[in-house]
């Protein structure tokens, strides 16, 4: 595979689309249907010259918006929604520098899992299974060190492809090209310039029905018995948000943010969303997807940070609720429950009544936040501490470790470079946070072992989840008991020689007196 390298400025720019011969394999994939469709069709009275510029439309080879009726709309090629995947990759090889060595390993899992040859993705691998073709393409963004590293002979992504390819063949499936596209990208404007590069190389709109979008700072998909409901039935992990989509839903995320600072602006989070692709040109008319111009470096400035977050993060919300359209969060949203979706429009009042901790929480991936939404899924059910535990992966199916890492990911994932990242205990007993140990039952003997550095391994109602199950489990103190005599013993001791000392002193004082 041989990635494909963004140079020119300007979305949909005709210079910037690529030549045939260089295009991605998506492209000439999808030209390949559409030749099928266009050859199958009813004669009429269409020109050759006709025919080959509605093929070259239909292929991505040109950015220039038509109103013409379009092949895929003339002949049932599927009838399955076209779905692109677009995955905002790592910009650096270096584990060290920062949070990369996190998102490197989240993008590993995602290829492994994420991108689908054997049905869905994020369960128990099975390269048995055979290859069932939901009509998705994924295209790759990275910047062109990583996306040489991974397209290489030895690269995880080639043998992605190769996995996938074999897939395809045993199921019988005569595709000419892979599922996987990579596109580089320069290293600034955050997640926008990814979205930027794949807007500027297709004609999203014209060749997709929906668009999925995912950055490198989660670790998903994770399904299992913690799962919603649904995902028995599911084809694909997209299906968790582009099933929801609508004439009125137009974007469902994983979590919704109810404030921006202190002003009510409900958005989608841009670490994961689902769209209707016609939205894209409202994003482009608007100015909420644009050329900022600004390298990461440059984002130290909060000023500038924080007026792209507004503009690009939020706007993609915005501009859709001020045009009378609803946004969704699939599954999960703060103060409701876990499995139970969220649509807003315009009109809606959830979360304007906020207090300054309601702010504060409006983030679902927050240890806050996180611990707060297992109360309000759990609160009739759980009297006790299990109410505020931070679940296991697959209740959230994806994780924003970019934040916080729980204890249960880092077993499966095992980190090695957390950089400024946080391992936070599941269990809100052992939280680093006294507010959430205090709610959660205050013990003496804990904060005392935790007061003299030590850290327990389990106590004798150790908390254990497995999917949305919380249950006691009997263990030991182990260690941090042990630690607990060893410090006693060493104290009386150091006290009797302590005091042993001080009796030879005046002893000795007592001698040099008597003489």
């Amino acid at each position: 595979m041989r990635a494909q390298h963004d140079s020119s400025p300007g979305p949909l720019s005709p210079q910037r689309i690529q030549d045939r011969s260089k295009a991605p394999h998506l492209v000439r994939r999808k030209a390949a249907v559409a030749k099928h469709a266009v050859q199958t069709m009813d004669n009429d009275a269409e020109s050759s010259t006709s025919g080959n510029r509605r093929l070259s439309e239909w292929s991505g080879a040109s950015s220039s918006s038509s109103t013409e009726e379009h092949p895929s709309q003339r002949a049932n090629i599927s009838q399955k929604k076209r779905t692109l995947v677009v995955y905002s990759g790592p910009t650096s090889l270096d584990p060290t520098i920062g949070k990369n060595g996190v998102y490197l390993k989240n993008f590993d899992y995602f290829i492994q899992h994420g991108i689908e040859c054997h049905g869905l993705g994020g369960v128990d691998d099975d390269t048995t299974r055979p290859f069932q073709d939901n009509n998705i393409q994924y295209v790759i963004v990275l910047t062109a060190p990583v996306a040489e590293a991974y397209t290489a002979a030895d690269g995880l992504i080639t043998k992605k492809q190769a996995e996938c390819q074999a897939a395809q063949t045993r199921s019988g499936i005569n595709q000419e090209e892979p599922l996987i596209t990579v596109l580089t990208r320069q290293d600034k404007c955050y997640d926008m310039e990814s979205i930027l590069t794949v807007l500027r190389t297709y004609n999203v709109p014209t060749l997709y029905d929906h668009m999925v979008y995912m950055n490198c700072g989660l670790a998903g998909p994770k399904f299992g018995s913690g799962s919603p409901p649904q995902w028995h039935h599911l084809n694909s992990w997209t299906e968790l948000y582009t099933s929801l989509l609508s004439d009125k839903i137009q974007m469902v995320g994983h979590t919704i943010n109810t404030h921006f600072n202190t002003v009510y602006s409900p958005h989608i989070q841009s670490f994961l969303f689902a769209v209707n692709t016609a939205v894209i040109d409202i994003w482009m008319q608007t100015g909420a997807i644009y050329e900022c111009g600004v390298t990461n470096a440059d984002f130290s400035d909060e000023i500038l940070k924080m007026a792209l977050v507004w503009r690009y993060e939020v706007g993609i919300s915005r501009v859709l609720l001020e045009r009378g359209y609803s946004i969704a969060a699939a599954f999960m949203h703060q103060n409701g429950r876990i499995g139970e979706p969220l649509v807003i429009n315009a009109n809606s009042t959830f979360g304007r009544d906020y207090t300054r901790e309601d702010v504060v929480n409006s983030d679902v991936f927050t240890e806050d936040g996180l611990r707060r939404l297992t109360e309000s899924t759990f609160e009739e059910q759980y009297g006790d501490r299990r109410k505020y535990a931070i679940l296991p992966w697959d209740c959230y199916v994806f994780f924003k470790v970019s934040r916080l890492i729980p204890y249960d990911i880092q077993e499966l994932m095992r980190y090695e470079n957390l950089g400024p990242l946080q391992l936070v205990p599941n269990d809100a007993s052992h939280s680093a946070s006294f507010r959430w140990r205090f709610k959660a039952g205050f013990s003496l003997v804990g904060e005392g072992m935790r007061l003299v550095g030590i850290s327990r391994n389990g106590s004798n109602e150790s908390l254990r989840c497995h999917g949305r199950i919380c249950q006691f489990e009997k263990a030991t103190e182990g260690f941090g008991v042990v630690m607990i005599v060893m410090i006693v013993l060493w104290y009386f001791a150091t006290l009797k020689f302590v005091e042993r000392r001080l009796n030879l002193h005046r002893l000795s004082e007592k001698w040099h007196k008597w003489n």
